[in-house]
């Protein structure tokens, strides 16, 4: 009896599915805990990667968004390029990498401590080589983590948690009311991949590290219906790069840090560098406009 697969969703009763999906609930108020405790001397590894390290097929990532290009880009072979963005982004994206880093960190040491009643796996690898599934759709990611917990220390797992870190501005968690949408069709595919039935999206607030309640709707178990969605797009969109036929793009803030946009050449950003060169015109016109008023020198 427990809640360690997807099937047991169903095959449980509702009663011990809710007994377990209480337990995962507690997940922020022993994470807190385990800090307010925690004096020990620490060091850990992080490191981020570039566009081009990414492999080719689908990646959760790419299959969770509005637009399917990235998706038919990544199978048809072609290359991601590395933005040239503002170091502002580039140092934002790089504070996420190392509170990820931490808390998965944290998170192994927590588990490390509860002498075999919980571990925890960071950087859980998806591929064609370790899942039926992920071989049926050529599907390329990791999962932040999975925590399994257990009855006695060692015993067989009654629980199975994913983890999925997401770091967020002071004003953008604020705004948090529910799970983003392209989270939860991310953490959906990592869901059915790793076949885990319980997951939570775990907000942090990069400013002052407050972290979401562990509870619903940042707490959730696999959505079916959700699944069914993202595996009937992932099978058009296999069926467009198979006959090399573009899907259609949809243009947003998310084409600024697309590793295709160049070869897509969205409007967005057509319309972004057309502003940005009528700024530097404006700006060469002002300077001349305003050499041309100053006053004459007198002779003498």
């Amino acid at each position: 009896m427990g809640l360690v697969t997807i099937a047991d969703l169903h095959r449980e009763p509702p009663e011990v599915v809710a007994k377990y999906v209480m337990w995962a609930e507690d997940l922020r108020d022993m994470y807190e805990k385990f800090i307010e405790e925690d004096e020990e001397d620490v060091n850990f590894a992080v490191g981020w990667h570039g566009a081009k390290a990414r492999s080719g097929g689908l990646h959760a990532s790419e299959i969770s968004g509005a637009c399917k290009r990235p998706a038919f880009y990544s199978l048809t072979g072609h290359p991601r390029e590395d933005k040239k963005l503002d170091p502002f982004w580039k140092k934002r994206f790089r504070v996420g990498h190392m509170l990820h880093g931490m808390i998965q960190e944290d998170w192994r040491r927590l588990a490390e401590k509860s002498n075999g009643l919980i571990s925890f796996e960071r950087e859980v690898r998806i591929g064609p080589d370790l899942q039926p599934i992920a071989a049926q759709y050529d599907i390329h990611s990791s999962s932040d983590g999975v925590l399994v917990f257990r009855d006695h220390p060692w015993g067989p797992a009654v629980l199975r948690i994913g983890l999925e870190i997401k770091t967020e501005s002071p004003l953008e968690f604020e705004k948090i009311k529910d799970v983003k949408p392209q989270h939860q069709r991310q953490t959906c595919v990592y869901m059915r991949c790793l076949d885990v039935p319980v997951l939570w999206t775990m907000y942090v607030n990069k400013g002052n590290q407050n972290i979401i309640p562990s509870k619903y709707p940042y707490l959730y178990t696999f959505d079916f219906n959700l699944w069914n969605q993202i595996e009937g797009e992932a099978k058009e969109v296999i069926h467009l790069a198979t006959i090399k036929e573009l899907p259609p793009r949809t243009e947003g803030i998310s084409c600024e840090f697309c590793g295709y946009s160049s070869i897509c050449n969205p409007e967005v950003l057509q319309m972004k560098e057309r502003r940005k060169l009528a700024k530097e015109f404006r700006t060469k016109q002002q300077k001349k406009f305003s050499k041309g008023l100053r006053a004459p020198r007198s002779t003498p």
